[in-house]
């Protein structure tokens, strides 16, 4: 491991440390109306339950207008990530030879947003890592919310596409989410041009809607439109005990390009790590002739007490068109599954919350502060095995693929100072069989070893 990658992490420790009193002190007992709310309402493990409604726009304080219709406030999340990828068994010049070791800024991103009126959301946010030259490359939210029809609610412009469970809107157990989670969950994470609708209840979250692209996106080679939807079921939802089945999937059609093999859909993924920007190790390429695509994937979770548990079976289709002459080019199938626990050393549930149909923050029974109440926070360890399969009608040689097979493990650590401060150790194994046109065996193994700092204020 480089010294630089040793410097970065234990600087992340320190750093955190100093940090986390100053964020501790937003975390005042409830004081106001919002927050004296029946407990039945709250969610979440620790002594003093919290209000996922209201953490929804972090700790900062709000600005409210005297008659109280207008709230405004604003938020910062920032991901600092340090790692060092470890290969054997691979060929010089191979996806896996060239991961690199490095420190980044993985997220810094800038929130802004406004309750109007109490039927009106507006939310906006804009990363300041993307660093390129449009104003656009950084923007990844920029929606209105109208929430008049409750339990209803309406969502226009750039905003979260209805994503599984694995990279739904909350909290993951892991750093990344997992191969094939990343792979087929059409951006995820990346909030899109679209209009959606929700219905949310005690037990269920439905979600449809019709979504674009990214506006860094339009006019790309990418562009395109989709039917987006999720629907999730929590039978149980109590404190520390929950029960959760969903159903995710999409329908996409390509608009631009889509009959040229330079522009057609790629599918690839990272070794569940992502210190390299550039460290995809199995990879589709480029599928031309694509007339649609589509992914499903089932979902079930559950938490009782210190344990939980999440898993997802995925699968993605793609539906072809004829190539140059006539000639068939075959429709292909890819697919891939995951499965985690996780266990609370101090006591602690992860946070289920049925409203989103996802994991949302943790409450230390007692939060980060060994100078005054002496409390050490949360500690979580968690482990995943993972599976993704890009190969498909391999010995087509004219329109099969060979993307590459890949199975993993990764452990984790976590350490909740508060539910706004995280520092995270992550350690991925990953066995890659990938080969080239002709069969030779371009994979190997990756051991990597990531940290990452959350501060949301």
């Amino acid at each position: 491991m480089s010294y630089k990658c040793v410097i970065f992490m234990a600087a992340l420790v320190m750093v955190s440390l100093a940090a986390v009193s100053a964020a501790a002190q937003e975390q005042a007992e409830p004081a106001n109306r919002e927050e004296a709310v029946e407990d039945k309402a709250l969610v979440g493990a620790g002594t003093r339950a919290y209000d996922p409604e209201r953490a929804f726009f972090g700790p900062l304080p709000r600005y409210t207008s005297r008659d109280g219709n207008i709230s405004v406030g604003a938020g910062l999340l920032l991901d600092f990530d340090a790692g060092h990828y470890g290969k054997s068994g691979t060929r010089g010049g191979t996806s896996i030879d060239n991961l690199e070791d490095g420190v980044r800024d993985r997220r810094a991103v800038l929130i802004a947003n406004a309750l109007l009126y109490k039927d009106f959301i507006v939310f906006g946010s804009w990363n300041f890592t993307d660093r390129d030259d449009r104003f656009s490359d950084g923007l990844r939210s920029a929606v209105v919310i109208y929430r008049g029809f409750d339990p209803w609610w309406i969502r226009v412009g750039q905003h979260n596409i209805a994503s599984p469970l694995d990279t739904a809107r909350g909290r993951r157990a892991f750093m990344e989410e997992s191969m094939s989670s990343g792979a087929f969950a059409y951006a995820p994470g990346t909030p899109s041009l679209g209009v959606s609708a929700s219905h949310r209840g005690a037990h269920h979250n439905v979600r449809l809607g019709v979504w674009s692209v990214p506006v860094k996106e339009m006019g790309g080679d990418r562009e395109g439109y989709g039917v987006h939807g999720r629907a999730s079921y929590a039978p149980i939802v109590e404190r520390t005990k929950a029960l959760h089945f969903g159903l995710a999937g999409y329908w996409r059609k390509p608009t631009v390009l889509k009959g040229e093999a330079s522009g057609g859909e790629r599918f690839g993924a990272r070794p569940e790590l992502r210190i390299d920007e550039e460290g995809i190790v199995v990879d589709t390429g480029r599928i031309g002739y694509i007339d649609s695509f589509h992914y499903t994937s089932l979902e079930l979770a559950g938490v009782y007490g210190r344990w939980s548990f999440q898993g997802e079976l995925q699968r993605l289709g793609i539906d072809r068109d004829n190539g140059p002459g006539g000639g068939a080019y075959p429709d292909l199938s890819f697919n891939g599954y995951y499965l985690l626990g996780s266990y609370f050393l101090t006591g602690e549930s992860r946070n289920y919350y049925q409203r989103l149909g996802s994991f949302w923050r943790v409450a230390p029974h007692r939060e980060f502060d060994p100078w005054g109440s002496g409390g050490w926070g949360a500690f979580e360890v968690a482990a995943r095995v993972s599976h993704i399969d890009l190969d498909d009608e391999v010995d087509d040689l004219v329109g099969g693929v060979r993307g590459g097979v890949s199975n993993n493990v990764s452990l984790a650590l976590n350490w909740y100072f508060n539910p706004y401060v995280r520092l995270s150790l992550n350690y991925v194994h990953a066995e890659v069989d990938n080969r080239d046109e002709q069969g030779n065996q371009e994979g190997g193994t990756v051991n990597g070893v990531g940290m990452r700092l959350r501060w949301e204020f």
